[in-house]
């Protein structure tokens, strides 16, 4: 049998990575506390930041390529994990990783907000620069989620439980958060979220001196989403600046320009109240931009002699063909779904049906024809009429 020399080479301690065997002992109950606060509202953030801009897209371009959204946050958050993995070797908890987190949150607030600032005064960029404009936010949060998965090792069943929780708590609000601030200010709310994000994460290194710049981020955070509801300064995104919109072609075909005269925003989209310039007559609602709606100026009824295009509603237009064939007595009621602008309401009123019920999914585009009953003639407000939104 051969003998053969086998070296065996020193191992010293200095040579072995750390291990976060003692993160419990620098990461107290407090802390930890913190950090999960942090990790949840980074979470509910990003889900919020997504979801609104395909609201904001739906308006800028077409809802289809608003999805694209979708694409580009997975390939964000995609990208800093990978970033994480390759640039950052440092495996040890300390109070600085917490400073780190508690800055790139800050940084993911302000790239929020600059986004919507950029979506109200430069509205016609390129669909692919702003593609390339959204990755950088979610690159940043993916980076802060991966970090705190990559160094807190012993956290992390709780990092993972806030972080779904965080994600699940945004994907619910996001309704109400729509329903209440409208798609822009939604967006600084999730930044108003990031940077509160930022507090927890900079509490959670346990140093009054190392809060003091997070907490006046916040603070100005806070004013400006202050400002953005009670005193909105950004301009109103334009709704035809997509050629292929219906509003923008109604302006080439008439040779026009539109203006808005009101507009509200939902998690159903942004509903905007339109007026023609060579049609002062009558307005049309839109809803992103698309899907169009007639609204007529009527003061009454029995004033339809006074619009001659009133005949053409009531026997040449095809939504009034159903009604031609109908006796009397068929007359009695009739239902209406997604009535509109009321144009179908009238219809039906001027083909005799005696009592309607409209049912419209957006609750909005009924609030405006309420809202400008004078000019409609209060073609929702009639005691045989009844809407449900």
């Amino acid at each position: 049998m051969l003998a053969h020399n086998i070296e065996v080479p020193t191992v010293r301690p200095a040579d072995i990575a750390p291990l976060n065997a003692a993160e419990d002992i620098v990461l107290g109950r407090g802390q930890a506390t913190f950090l999960y606060g942090g990790v949840f509202l980074i979470s509910c953030a990003v889900i919020l930041f997504e979801i609104c801009v395909l609201r904001i897209f739906s308006v800028l371009f077409l809802h289809h390529f608003a999805f694209a959204t979708v694409s580009i946050a997975v390939l964000g958050l995609g990208l800093g994990g990978i970033a994480v993995s390759v640039f950052d070797k440092q495996r040890v908890l300390t109070l600085k990783f917490f400073t780190k987190l508690s800055y790139l949150s800050n940084a993911f607030a302000f790239l929020l907000i600059l986004f919507i600032v950029a979506a109200s005064l430069l509205p016609t960029l390129n669909f692919l620069v702003y593609m390339s404009f959204l990755l950088v936010p979610f690159i940043v949060g993916g980076i802060v989620t991966s970090s705190t998965f990559g160094q807190c090792t012993t956290r992390l069943h709780g990092i993972y439980c806030f972080n779904l929780l965080g994600s699940a708590v945004g994907a619910v609000a996001v309704l109400a958060v729509l329903n209440w601030f409208g798609g822009p200010n939604a967006i600084v709310l999730a930044g108003l979220l990031a940077s509160f994000a930022a507090l927890m994460f900079a509490a959670a290194a346990d140093s009054v001196r190392r809060m003091i710049v997070p907490s006046i981020i916040f603070l100005v955070v806070f004013a400006n989403f202050l400002v953005s509801v009670m005193a909105p300064y950004l301009p109103s995104m334009p709704i035809n600046t997509n050629a292929d919109k219906e509003i923008a072609r109604l302006e080439r075909e008439g040779n026009t320009r539109s203006h808005v005269l009101e507009t509200q925003w939902s998690a159903f989209g942004r509903t905007d109240l339109v007026e023609f310039e060579n049609n002062p007559l009558d307005k049309h609602i839109f809803i992103d931009g698309t899907s169009g709606t007639n609204m007529f100026c009527m003061d009454n009824l029995t004033r339809e002699a006074s619009r001659p295009d009133f005949a053409n509603l009531k026997s040449g237009f095809l939504g009034a063909f159903p009604y031609q064939s109908l006796g009397e007595k068929n007359k009695e009621s009739a239902l209406i779904i997604g009535p509109g602008g009321g144009r179908d309401v009238l219809v039906a009123l001027l083909n005799g049906v005696q009592h309607i019920t409209a049912v419209d999914v957006n609750p909005d585009l009924i609030a405006i024809v309420k809202k400008y009953s004078s000019f409609n003639g209060d073609i929702y407000e009639r005691p045989n009429v009844d809407v449900v939104a």
